[in-house]
């Protein structure tokens, strides 16, 4: 399995991860339908703006790529263009096991340093 982000030490790899952009995994594997290269890709932002917001959002995207796939709704490039060939679920688990823990990476690692909004605490913080 090839990573989305290389270096020779844990720095460069950090490096990495903030300051470069992924080969998208459907040009690393052109049998994946487009969806799932937009669920990565979304999940791998650099802008905080741009990914999935909360895990919630992930995992319904990634539930209704799945329920797409089952139903055959979803067919890879190949079956598209004439071959028959359909996508499996075979890859929906190696692109959740990837897609996961890069966005939590990711967000950990370009997420503010600053003080976090009183919508975060809630009500119940008293400053006084």
């Amino acid at each position: 399995m090839r990573r989305p982000f290389t270096g020779d030490t844990s720095v460069s790899v950090i490096s990495s991860i903030v300051k470069d952009t992924p080969r998208s995994v459907t040009e690393l594997n052109p049998a994946l339908p487009r969806d799932a290269g937009r669920i990565v890709r979304r999940a791998l932002a650099k802008n905080p703006e741009h990914r999935y917001q909360t895990a919630k959002d992930l995992r319904s995207d990634l539930e209704d790529f799945k329920q797409a796939v089952d139903s055959g709704e979803l067919l890879a490039p190949a079956v598209a263009a004439g071959a028959p060939r359909r996508f499996g679920s075979r890859w929906l688990t190696p692109l959740i096991a990837a897609a996961v823990p890069a966005a939590g990476g990711t967000w950990m690692l370009t997420r503010s340093r600053g003080v976090p909004d009183a919508g975060y605490y809630g009500s119940r913080t008293s400053y006084t």
